[in-house]
């Protein structure tokens, strides 16, 4: 099954066979260490697989519900903890709009992303949800645009169901724009830090996908769609996090350099 995947990012590169899966497998060599992930998936009413887990709350209620008759899947990849002092930036939903900036960018690079555009309509303002200078300004409120298909149904500190302090997050509901020429999937990504104690925070992305009995299944249902997946959203996790110490570290710099000339002034 991870086959087919590779041939079919290989076939949308137009790359080697051979060097699609070898970047791949180091991809997942140096994206695992730094990331935690699991995926579960609801059959039926009678399977409480995600019993107690927090769904985000743009989930359509008839597939929310317990007893709902369709088949929910859902994936959670999560960073280390880290210091929040680490980062530069003591407030958490400024830290969580730079940290959201960081993997909608990257995630920009993809091949999904390209095939994305080639789907949408000629609209320019369609177009321009693509743009990576304002993907890097985005306040990313409620009904703010990205990427042409995910539109922010909730953003909220309501926290996950996981007996955390806090977890502040925002919810990208998948809602293709009129005339969009693509396979449809009904779901919802959620991109949260999750205050771990006093001094830590985590970063967060969760899928959420669903479908009807007798639909195609949906992506994560597969084991050869779920590794894929679950590298990709842990590649995101972990660009995210680079790109904030990235920021801190510039922001020491320039803290230590005005610091030195200060001294020198003295």
């Amino acid at each position: 099954m991870i086959n087919s995947i590779i041939k079919t990012i290989a076939l949308t590169l137009g790359t080697p066979l051979t060097i699609t899966a070898t970047y791949l497998l180091y991809l997942n060599y140096k994206v695992s260490p730094h990331v935690t992930a699991a995926t579960k998936i609801r059959r039926s009413p009678s399977d409480k697989t995600l019993f107690g887990i927090l769904k985000p709350t743009c989930i359509p209620s008839d597939v929310a519900d317990e007893n709902a008759q369709c088949i929910l899947a859902y994936e959670r990849v999560t960073s280390q903890p880290l210091p929040q002092s680490q980062l530069h930036i003591p407030d958490v939903e400024s830290l969580l709009t730079r940290y959201i900036r960081a993997t909608m960018t990257a995630f920009s690079y993809t091949p999904q992303v390209f095939l994305l555009k080639r789907m949408m309509p000629k609209d320019a303002s369609i177009a321009e949800t693509f743009d990576r200078e304002r993907i890097q300004a985005l306040m990313f409120e409620v009904g703010d645009r990205v990427h042409g298909v995910w539109r922010v149904a909730y953003r909220g500190d309501s926290g996950f169901d996981t007996g955390l302090r806090k977890c502040h997050r925002i919810e990208l509901a998948m809602e293709a724009p009129p005339e969009y020429n693509g396979p449809v999937v009904e779901g919802v990504v959620v991109v949260g830090v999750e205050e771990v104690d006093e001094g830590h925070v985590r970063f967060v992305n969760e899928t959420w996908m669903w479908r009807r009995t007798g639909e195609k299944k949906a992506m994560l249902e597969s084991a050869a769609g779920r590794w894929f997946h679950t590298l990709l959203s842990g590649w995101l996790v972990k660009r995210g996090v680079e790109e904030l110490v990235a920021e801190a570290g510039k922001v020491m710099g320039v803290e230590s350099s005005v610091s030195n000339i200060s001294r020198k002034r003295v």
